[in-house]
């Protein structure tokens, strides 16, 4: 009973670090929605409003979070006001930089804690890459039956992986002369 209340507790301390961070930015993308909205409805000058211009296909393609709320190349933008005019809408938006980098952040950290992150699975392999280049294994089928075939097999796996232990031996080899 003890080791599996241990072990519970053990999986909790790995994950409360992800999972707190997680209650945290969400918390700060709360509050950070109530500025926007009070900011919106205390009015805006239109020069600090973006125009974003749709056809009715384009804005249904758009990732809306809510009715006034919606995702555009990246960006959050919370809309201020709407217009139909000549068969296109007219959106005048506030970027919301801040909740875009929370959301963001947010998919870092639900990323790691899901262990899809890209940038760790990349890391990862360039390290076992790494290590892989440290270490080399020639493997070598020598048939006997044939000494040039073995001798050319050698030298030529030595040079192609530049190693050059030794010249090619002379062909034909010295004869050697009995002195007796």
């Amino acid at each position: 009973m003890k080791n599996r209340i241990l072990g519970i507790l053990l999986i909790g301390l790995l994950v409360l670090p992800l999972v707190g961070t997680w209650m945290y930015l969400s918390h700060q993308k709360a509050l950070l929605k109530k500025d926007v909205k009070k900011m919106i409805i205390s009015g805006m000058d239109d020069d600090e409003l973006e125009l974003l211009v749709f056809t009715p296909a384009q804005a249904e393609k758009l990732k809306w979070k809510h009715s006034k709320e919606f995702e555009y190349k990246g960006q959050m933008y919370d809309v201020v006001r709407k217009e139909n005019r000549n068969g296109c809408i007219y959106y005048w938006c506030w970027p919301d930089h801040e909740e875009t980098a929370l959301n963001n952040k947010i998919e870092r950290v639900l990323a790691k804690l899901f262990g899809n992150d890209t940038s760790e699975k990349e890391k990862s392999q360039n390290i076992h890459r790494f290590y892989q280049s440290l270490y080399f294994s020639i493997i070598a089928i020598v048939d006997f039956s044939g000494y040039n075939m073995w001798q050319s097999l050698i030298y030529k796996d030595a040079e192609n992986i530049g190693l050059g232990l030794c010249p090619e031996p002379p062909s034909p080899p010295p004869r050697m002369y009995n002195n007796s």
